[in-house]
Formats: C-alpha cells, sequence, structure tokens
C-alpha cells in the first residue's frame, strides 16, 4: 500500500474515534501518554465502571464492518458470500476477544465486540490485536507483524518511547486492529475501535484485502495462532 493512501486514509476526519479532538488526532503517537490518559478519561489501571457504562449507553462497539456484507433476505447465498478469500482472511486476522484489564482488576478476556475506547488492551505472542492501541508497555522484546493488514512484509519493534514518525502506520509504540504479535508482549490504550480502526478504514476505501495470499506464513516462527 502507497504512502499517499496510508496518508489520505489517516487524514480522513471520521477516521478517528471523537473522544480524541481533531487535533490530537493527526498526533495520537506523538502525545505524551498521560495527555492521552486524560483525553480518553482512563488510566494504566482501565476505564472506570462508571465511564463503561456511559461508553455503553452510546451504542458503540467494536465490530469491525466485513468486507463483504449482504441483507438479511440474502440468507440462502451467505454461505457462498462468506467463504470467498476477501471474508476467509477477514475472519483470521479478526480476534473474538481481547484481554482487557478495568478500574484496576484482574485482566480478563473480554469479546472483542465489547472493547471500548480508553480500555486497556494487552497483547502476547500469538494473538492478534483486537483494535487500534497506543502502547505505553513492552516485554521481552515485543515484535508486531502488520502484513496481513497494511501488507508491509517487515515486522516492527515497537517501544514506549513516543515516535518521532509521520505517519501512525510508521510509529513504534502503536498496534493497530489485525496486527499479529509475533514475539513478547504488549499494553496499550485503545484509541480506535470498530469502524474507526484503519482496518476497517481500509476496507471501506477498498484498500484491503492487499497483495497477499491467506496461506501465506507470516513468519516462519509462529506455525500457529491458535485460531
Amino acid at each position: 500500500m502507497s504512502s499517499e493512501d496510508h496518508v489520505n486514509l489517516l487524514s480522513a476526519p471520521d477516521g478517528i474515534d471523537s473522544s480524541i479532538d481533531s487535533s490530537a488526532s493527526q498526533s495520537i503517537h506523538l502525545m505524551d501518554i498521560s495527555l492521552l490518559f486524560a483525553k480518553l478519561n482512563t488510566s494504566e489501571a482501565g476505564l472506570t465502571s462508571e465511564v463503561v457504562k456511559k461508553k455503553k449507553a452510546l451504542g458503540k462497539d467494536n465490530a469491525i464492518p466485513p468486507p463483504i456484507q449482504f441483507p438479511s433476505w440474502m440468507c440462502c447465498v451467505a454461505p457462498c458470500l462468506t467463504n470467498t478469500v476477501e471474508m476467509e482472511l477477514f475472519k483470521k486476522i479478526v480476534p473474538t476477544e481481547g484481554l482487557i484489564k478495568r478500574a484496576n482488576r484482574d485482566w480478563v478476556n473480554l469479546d472483542a465486540i465489547g472493547i471500548q475506547v480508553g480500555d486497556i488492551l494487552k497483547v502476547t505472542a500469538g494473538q492478534r490485536v483486537a483494535a487500534d492501541i497506543r502502547i505505553f508497555e513492552v516485554k521481552n522484546d515485543c515484535k508486531l507483524d502488520p502484513h496481513l493488514v497494511t501488507g508491509d512484509s517487515h515486522y516492527f519493534a515497537h517501544s514506549t518511547v513516543p515516535s518521532k514518525d509521520i505517519m501512525i502506520t510508521d510509529s513504534t509504540n502503536m498496534a493497530l486492529a489485525g496486527y499479529l504479535c509475533l514475539s513478547g508482549e504488549c499494553t496499550g490504550v485503545v484509541v480506535n475501535t470498530g469502524p474507526d480502526t484503519l482496518l476497517a478504514r481500509f476496507i471501506k476505501k477498498k484498500l484491503w484485502p492487499v497483495n497477499v495470499s491467506l496461506n501465506e506464513d507470516v513468519d516462519a516462527g509462529i506455525s500457529d495462532e491458535g485460531d
């Protein structure tokens, strides 16, 4: 995918969750993490129960729209439509759950659809990222692979250091929905969910899937993601 495509998507006015103002939306990866926490009304301890309740009342969830959608009356051909290469790849890279911390409690596996902006999400080796996150903690040389999302073939070693990169997709302190964790683990704050994720915007703009094979080995060191 070209740099121009990335620029067009990342500058889209509806691309970033409304919890973040327009000036901040273009520099999530450059912001001081404490400022980002404040803007998202969260902390390293996670969203409070009251904030989660308010967010749920807004009716916004973490459902990433699939590349092929059809009305209910087409249910008779649904099996054919959902077995296309695009849909199989979509199901492969979009996780059904994520490891979340809220209200300073223990980590719990939560259905991905229930993840909210401001949630604290942890990703470990062999897992895919369930939403766009800004990383603030890294352990054991965490490496993430964006290949099946952006088409980039190299692996990014993500860090907690505020990035100096212009592009969010090049930033070492971001992990986007669908990325695969190859090694180590990282923890981040959710900045975009559902239709606001970069993956969803790629799909909407017909820029996904990129030119990759469904059965392509994304890393010789991981043969099974636990799917």
